[in-house]
């Protein structure tokens, strides 16, 4: 066990044990939002990247597209 002669020590390691929990559940949340909005763009069918429309009229003007 850690021994702390002042108050400001041990103070210290009780807000961040105590912050552990709390960024478990930001994490693991934010997680669940992101599968279940990607599971939602697929079941929409929404394309995974927009059009490249600016690449195909370059094309057509014999413009180099990279």
């Amino acid at each position: 066990m850690v021994q702390f002669s002042d108050i400001t020590g041990l103070l210290i390691v009780i807000v961040a044990i105590s912050l552990v929990p709390f960024v478990a559940m930001v994490v693991t949340s934010y997680a669940k939002i992101v599968v279940v909005l990607g599971l939602l763009r697929n079941a929409l069918g929404v394309q995974q990247v927009p059009p490249r429309t600016w690449c195909s009229t370059a094309w057509r003007y014999s413009c180099r597209c990279t």
